[in-house]
Formats: structure tokens, sequence, C-alpha cells
């Protein structure tokens, strides 16, 4: 080989390691992991979280300059809410310049989140001072793959796969869901709406959701809300729930704020083919009903749901029982109904 050739190429190799190590010391000092891990610790604060990793952010460059979390737990008083087995944060080229500390995406793979952490977080909700109402930004997008959402051992959601765009003020907000349920059945869910706060409350308009089901069943309401902080919360949606092409029914849902020694309660009214419900219902209430449930399978006794309002239906029929004409009546001022029942359908 001519020396000339074997120079010239030499000198491209050692340029190429030049630029390989400079590459590596401007991502090292010039992006500075724990930067950027501070922030996402400080915003896990300002939501009442504390984050642990199981090893130091490691900073990548391709395809885009970015950090990578292995281990990530969001805990709440030491109880786990949300463990990621890897977590990646995108961010700007103008990071490795020493430009300002922000993130462009949020991304989770493999997240795990219980609900049953939270239920000390829900059930004091409202019996603290309500501050005034803030808006939680969400200046990155967020996407999360192969999620799963359980309670304690049960699995509720599986296969989840969530996108977002930024929460921003005068913005329109989007979320991409769509999971498994725990039957292995795919389930869909869209939200869009557009926040505006002001001085005391935060408003929530032109509220569009659509969430799909096994079967055909769908669900689909617009509307707004208000909220003044706390848990005063005023919320007001219609739409149409179907069951199949040939079963639509009207439904108006409102969301009455908590008061003093009060929940707060959803108002349900549904209309439709050989259906007529009107119901109240708190969910802090019935979340503690159905956990009673799996200790009340053994007794003849079962607790009724605390719901308070009227059903009225022609017929409904759940797995092999059919009923006809049946009517419901509870709360405080419910008397009993008659009901009947035709033979089980085999």
């Amino acid at each position: 080989m001519p020396r000339w050739i074997r120079t010239t190429l030499l000198s491209i190799a050692a340029i190429a390691i030049a630029l390989i190590l400079a590459a590596i010391v401007a991502v090292y000092l010039l992006l500075q992991p724990q930067r950027f891990t501070n922030l996402l610790r400080a915003e896990a604060g300002k939501a009442g979280l504390s984050l642990a990793l199981s090893a130091p952010a490691k900073p990548t460059l391709w395809p885009q300059p970015a950090l990578v979390l292995h281990g990530l737990t969001l805990s709440i008083d030491n109880r786990p809410v949300l463990v990621a087995a890897r977590a990646r944060l995108v961010l700007p080229w103008h990071a490795l310049l020493g430009g300002p500390t922000t993130i462009t995406r949020l991304e989770l793979d493999t997240p795990r989140i219980n609900l049953a952490q939270l239920d000390p977080v829900l059930a004091h909700m409202g019996h603290g001072k309500a501050g005034p109402p803030t808006l939680p930004h969400i200046d990155v997008g967020i996407r999360i793959r192969h999620g799963s959402l359980v309670r304690g051992n049960d699995l509720l959601l599986d296969n989840i796969r969530l996108d977002t765009g930024p929460l921003a003020p005068d913005r329109i907000f989007n979320m991409q869901l769509t999971a498994d349920t725990a039957h292995g059945h795919p389930a869909t869910l869209t939200l869009l709406m557009t926040p505006h706060p002001s001085t005391n409350a935060i408003g929530f308009d032109d509220i569009h959701l659509d969430a799909r089901g096994p079967s055909g069943l769908g669900l689909v309401l617009t509307g707004k809300a208000d909220w003044q902080g706390g848990t005063h919360i005023h919320m007001a949606l219609r739409g149409t729930l179907t069951r199949s092409s040939r079963q639509h029914y009207q439904v108006r849902l409102a969301l009455d704020p908590a008061v003093t020694n009060t929940p707060f309660l959803f108002d349900l009214a549904l209309t439709g083919p050989g259906l007529s419900a009107n119901m109240h219902l708190a969910p802090s209430r019935l979340l503690v009903w159905w956990r009673t449930l799996g200790g009340s399978q053994a007794s003849t006794d079962l607790p009724l749901p605390p719901i308070d309002g009227s059903v009225h239906a022609s017929e409904i029929t759940l797995g092999n029982t059919h009923i006809e004409g049946l009517t419901i009546t509870t709360g405080a001022s419910s008397v009993p109904a008659p009901a009947t029942s035709s033979p089980v359908r085999p």
C-alpha cells in the first residue's frame, strides 16, 4: 500500500476517534445527567412522590440526546406506586451546549402501577385545607409501552400503551390509551380537553372522551369541568352509551363537589331501550364496598352497593339469568319494589 494512502487512512481514523472521544466528553460534561435526574426528582416531589433509581442515569446520543434510567420507582410514603424497568428522558439538542434544563419527552417501558397504594391518599382527599388550584404542567409528551395496572395482586389492565401531548394553559391536551382487560379483551380511550386557568379556578373546556370496549361497547361524552381547588370540582358531561348497533342510551354525568364530611358525588342518568336509571354515588364509598366483596362472598348476605337512586329495566340478562320488569330504588327513602324473573335461559 502506498505510503500516502496509509497516512490518509490513519489520519481519518485518528479524526474519527477524536470525534468519538469529543462526543463522550460532551455527553458526560455538557449533558450532565445528574441535573436532569434532579429535575425529574423535583417534578415528582411537586406531585408528592419520591423518585428512586437502581443505577445512575446513562446518557445516549442516538437517535437523539437522551438519558436512560434503570429500575425507576415512584413512591408515596415509601409505598411504591409506579415501578418501571426502564425509563428514557428525551432531551433537546441544545442541552449538549449547556442550554436550559428541559425534557422533551418521557418514555416508560413495562411500568407497573398499583392503585392500592393510592388508597390512603384518596381516602384523605377533601379533609385538609384546600389550596388554590394549580394546573400540573406537562411540558413533555409521555409515552408508556407494555404497562400494567393492578390493585394489589389483581390485574386490571395489561399491555397498556399511552401517548399524550403537553398539558399547558389554553392548549388542547390529547391522550391516547389502548390496553387489554383482565380477560384479554382490547379497550381504547381517547381524551381531548383545553385547560383555561384563572385566578380562582381552572376550567377544562371542550372535553371529548371516547371509550371503546369489547362486543361493540362504546361511550362518547362531551362537556366541561371547573376546578376551584382541593375536591371542589364541578363537571357536566353528556353523550351516548352504545351496547350494539341497535342499542343506544343517552348519558348525563355530573360531579358535585365535596363539602364538609361529605365526599364528592357522581350523578348518573341513563335512558334508552327498556332502561331508565338515575343514580348518585360516591367513588370513595363505592371503592370500600368493592373491597368488602372479597370477604363477603362466602356469606349469603352480600352488602348492597352504596348507591342512591332508582333503576327501571324491562329486562336484564346477566350470564344465564334473565330478569324482566326490574325496578330498584335505593337510599334513605327507598321502599321495596317488585321484580319478576323468567326461568334461567340455557
